[in-house]
């Protein structure tokens, strides 16, 4: 039995994958910027059918500087994208844009996160009006009928570990997390049993920003629970605590 075109949704959609990782400017969990951008795509020159993968580091705007890059979640250190040759993101924009463009007419990109939540950094990139599905989407859990939340939404990591077998560190080596995201893109949905065991791998596992308040003296955004409410580390976002 020949092996899953992973460059192909189950519907014969020819898929790409994206990671875009964004860099701290500033203490709080709102300063961020593009840094760096990921596409695995088909590769479709003639011959044996793979896929090439692309990486691109992005010059900070002129009125910011990048303190972290946040490297536990990235695989980019400070050091090396300091050093490292960058480009303005209007040419990473351009770049990114043709090499999709290559795809032809009904190709699908997919992502982690949701299309409401990716859509400044697609929009950013000028590539928001391409169809686009994200894994957190396709992977949810319906929660049952009153609960809070209609559904629970897990993290790349749990999603990759429980589905693939892939572990955390596994994932920040450059083209792998795309070519995950590639593989769960023509994965069939999740079982019920496969479900919960996301549920439980949720739960032994706790995301890096909620291990992590703060990293290299930046805010992860992560609210937690408070004497006087539910907030990030840096205060910028806020929840109210619920009243029973």
């Amino acid at each position: 039995m020949a092996a899953p075109d992973e460059s192909k949704h189950s519907d014969g959609a020819l898929c790409a994958a994206i990671r875009v990782h964004m860099f701290a400017t500033g203490p709080k969990c709102t300063d961020r910027t593009i840094g760096a951008v990921e596409l695995v795509v088909p590769d479709t020159t003639p011959g044996p059918s793979g896929v090439c993968a692309h990486k691109w580091l992005v010059h900070p705007p002129e009125d910011m500087t990048v303190v972290s890059t946040i490297e536990p979640l990235t695989g980019i250190s400070i050091t090396s994208f300091k050093d490292a040759a960058k480009d303005p993101i209007k040419v990473v924009a351009e770049q990114l844009q043709a090499a999709l463009r290559k795809l032809g007419d009904g190709a699908v990109l997919w992502g982690h996160a949701s299309a409401e939540f990716s859509l400044p950094a697609r929009t950013e990139l000028g590539i928001q009006h391409l169809p686009y599905k994200s894994i957190a989407d396709k992977f949810k859990h319906a929660n049952l009928p009153g609960s809070k939340w209609a559904h629970q939404f897990f993290t790349f990591e749990v999603v990759a570990r429980v589905m693939l077998g892939m572990l955390p560190a596994a994932l920040v080596a450059d083209g792998a997390y795309c070519s995950a995201v590639l593989q769960l893109a023509q994965h069939a949905p999740p079982t019920e049993e496969q479900s919960q065991a996301m549920r439980r791998q949720a739960r032994a596992t706790k995301s890096f920003a909620a291990r992590n308040a703060t990293y290299d003296g930046v805010c992860m955004g992560h609210i937690a629970s408070g004497p006087y409410g539910w907030a990030c580390a840096c205060r910028t976002r806020t929840r109210t605590r619920r009243k029973w």
